[in-house]
């Protein structure tokens, strides 16, 4: 993704994580992949939501506090996929 002045750095970070498992959990066993890739794959696009909604939004300290627990989430996730 290119890089815009309006969009801060963290949303082109997450953007940049969320295709990057995209490309990977399809690779992961059959097992894990209806689950753990799927909790992996919505907890990243829940997170995009969320740092739009607080680089657009209102309420910025309500929404950044939602994606703090989606990135607790995701690195439960990530240890676990590992």
């Amino acid at each position: 993704m290119k890089s815009t002045l309006s969009e801060p750095i963290v949303f082109q970070q997450a953007y940049d994580l969320t295709q990057w498992y995209a490309q990977r959990t399809p690779g992961f066993p059959k097992t894990h992949r209806l689950t753990l890739g799927d909790r992996l794959e919505h907890s990243l696009f829940d997170l995009l939501a969320l740092l739009q909604d607080a680089a657009y939004g209102k309420n910025r300290a309500v929404v950044l506090s939602k994606a703090q627990d989606q990135v607790d989430r995701l690195r439960l996730w990530n240890r676990l996929a590992r």
